[in-house]
Order: C-alpha cells, then structure tokens, then sequence
C-alpha cells in the first residue's frame, strides 16, 4: 500500500577521503530518528541527477525494513507492495484528483448560503445530456451495462453539484443506487 511518508530526509555523506572529483559517497535516509544509509555508493552529480528525475517521475531511492522509499515532485512516499515507477505515479495522480474534487465540493457547499434541496433542481438541457450520452457511448460508466440508463451527478445537486457535462455521467439504475449520493 502506497503512504505518503513524512519526517523524511535524504543527504549524501562522503565515506572516505573526500577531496577527490567525482568522489562517492553514501545516501543517508532520516525518517523521524532512523537513519539508514544506501548501500550503493554515488557521485554528488548522480545524486543531483536522482533528485531532479523525482521531479518529472517517481525515483526509487531504498529499500528499509519491508518498505520502498520513493520521492515525487518535493514529497517521500513508501510502499511495502513492490509497486513499478508507473504504478506509483497512478497512485499518486489518482489521490490528487479524488482530493481535488472534495476540495471543490466542499467549497461549493460552503459558498450557498445554505445546501440546495431537490426543489431547486433544474432539468438537464437537452445539449448536454446529448454530449454525456455521446461520451460514454450510452452505456453505464460504472458495469457497461445498456438497461434502466440514467444520468448521475458526479458531484450531486444536494452538494451544489451543476448539470454540466463535466458533472454528469451515465449510469444504469443499479450502479446509480450503490454510489447513493455520494461524491465519486
């Protein structure tokens, strides 16, 4: 399971004579008050190279006691599942956009004055539930499914929710009732 990992700090130590360029140091990771250092040894140049990679993918860095140690754009993140460099930047791409959209219903919501009801419900215009329907090639988001079709706010009315395309999609009665009114 990928965490995010906070109290981590990575320097690089000489350890040796250390006048010499290009000389080879060790890594040495500092989580909280552990300190481990890397069993490979690298130049101050690969060590800038590893940093600045972490800023366009996730970069491997060690592996301590049963966890991975990776580091992306600034932040350090572990996992004990042998996740691959493109698995963990899913993951991390993922979990940003599930907050910023929680982030943006609770902003909506705490902008009204007050949670709409149902009465303020106004009907989908008819060019917009066309674009949903082309998108998702009428069938349901969720299963696939081509029966009982309905249209279903990604960020429900009850939560401020619009009736735009980008907040509408298509699900089969079903799947519409087990996501309930929840944001996705």
């Amino acid at each position: 399971m990928l965490k995010k990992a906070n109290n981590v700090q990575c320097t690089w130590e000489l350890d040796g004579p250390g006048l010499l360029l290009g000389a080879k140091g060790k890594l040495l990771l500092q989580i909280g008050r552990k300190k481990v250092y890397s069993k490979s040894r690298l130049s101050k140049a690969e060590v800038r190279e590893k940093k600045a990679q972490s800023e366009l993918r996730p970069e491997f860095y060690m592996r301590i006691g049963g966890l991975n140690y990776w580091r992306f754009k600034d932040n350090w993140y572990s996992d004990d599942d042998n996740l691959k460099v493109d698995e963990i930047e899913a993951l991390i791409n993922s979990y940003g956009l599930q907050l910023k959209k929680r982030i943006s219903a609770a902003k909506t919501a705490a902008a009204a004055s007050r949670v709409p009801d149902g009465s303020l419900r106004v009907m989908i215009p008819e060019d917009v539930r066309h674009a949903v329907w082309q998108r998702d090639a009428g069938s349901c988001r969720s299963c696939g499914s081509e029966s009982e079709l309905q249209y279903d706010h990604l960020i429900p009315v009850s939560m401020g929710g619009a009736n735009s395309v980008d907040n509408l999609q298509i699900l089969c009665g079903p799947c519409n009732r087990r996501k309930g009114a929840s944001v996705v």
